[in-house]
């Protein structure tokens, strides 16, 4: 599975800084949504993060115009996949909507094309069921701030496929973010079932007079 492109279905906050760290590591990306704004908003975050980078010396401006120009930009999702080798949606976390974008990417992308979800608590099981080719469906969750929070969890359907789940361990290593492997479906994967029981125990300390709010 070669991956040159990767499509971004969604251009919100998280869409268009996954697409922008991609293009950061010499990925073709394509950034597509229903609405010109949320095009005009991801190109101008992009911007932003590009001169923020420049301002602190992580690129120079060079390499910054060409991250920007491996970006582009459309409404048209048919167009968005031609060419990827991976598609990962980012549009809102409700379960009815994002089994129609699968259903209507399953039926645009070949067969070996990877299809993603972003998303942070609904099951692949629960989405896969709408593709003809579940094998290829998986979780690519990444959090706020990829650049620096350099992580992201990979989970599997019921049906994915070893071979998906290790050319998406390739990718994630091949731009910068550390993949977290859930081994089997989890509602709320690894980092945030792990982070609820801190912040349990911590409240558990104050009621048991352990220690103050302010020290925990």
């Amino acid at each position: 599975m070669v991956i040159s492109k990767v499509c971004i279905v969604g251009s919100g906050y998280l869409g268009t800084q996954i697409g922008v760290l991609c293009a950061r590591h010499g990925y073709n990306v394509c950034m597509q949504d229903v609405s010109t704004d949320a095009l005009n908003a991801s190109k101008k975050s992009v911007d932003e993060y590009v001169q923020q980078w420049i301002a602190d010396d992580d690129l120079i401006v060079p390499d910054g115009e060409i991250v920007k120009q491996r970006i582009s930009y459309t409404l048209d999702i048919a167009e968005a996949v031609q060419g990827a080798g991976l598609v990962i949606e980012a549009v809102v976390e409700r379960l009815d909507v994002k089994q129609e974008v699968f259903k209507r990417l399953d039926a645009l992308c070949a067969p070996d094309v990877l299809i993603a979800t972003n998303s942070s608590s609904i099951k692949v099981s629960n989405i896969e069921v709408t593709t003809r080719h579940p094998e290829r469906v998986l979780n690519l969750h990444f959090y706020g701030y990829p650049w620096k929070r350099r992580i992201v969890e990979l989970m599997r359907g019921k049906s994915t496929s070893d071979e998906v789940m290790d050319a998406a361990q390739g990718f994630s290593h091949s731009i910068g973010v550390y993949p977290l492997m859930v081994l089997k479906e989890s509602t709320g994967f690894i980092f945030n079932r792990v982070w609820r029981a801190i912040k349990k125990e911590c409240l558990t300390v104050v009621d048991e007079g352990v220690a103050s709010f302010e020290d925990v």
